[in-house]
């Protein structure tokens, strides 16, 4: 997204998509619970926007977040993402 304003007051806004509020605040009560939050991705930039987004609506501060970029294809390789998140 680009968007220049001469006054810089535009602010972006994000919402929960309608029906997935249920999992995110899911997702937030396991995360106070949790020492570490994984969030893994498909290894491209939409996959890093999705654990950024996930991370502020569940208010899981980024000390705790570890994005890990795991294939979907291969199991060897996700288990690898887990034990070395990127």
């Amino acid at each position: 997204m680009g968007i220049e304003i001469d006054d810089r007051s535009f602010e972006p806004t994000y919402r929960v998509v309608n029906g997935k509020g249920k999992i995110i605040s899911d997702l937030a009560k396991e995360a106070k619970q949790a020492n570490t939050v994984y969030l893994a991705t498909d290894p491209d930039r939409e996959g890093e926007a999705i654990s950024w987004h996930l991370m502020e609506a569940a208010k899981i501060p980024p000390n705790k977040g570890q994005a890990g970029r795991i294939p979907r294809d291969n199991a060897g390789r996700y288990r690898r993402g887990v034990r070395q998140p990127a």
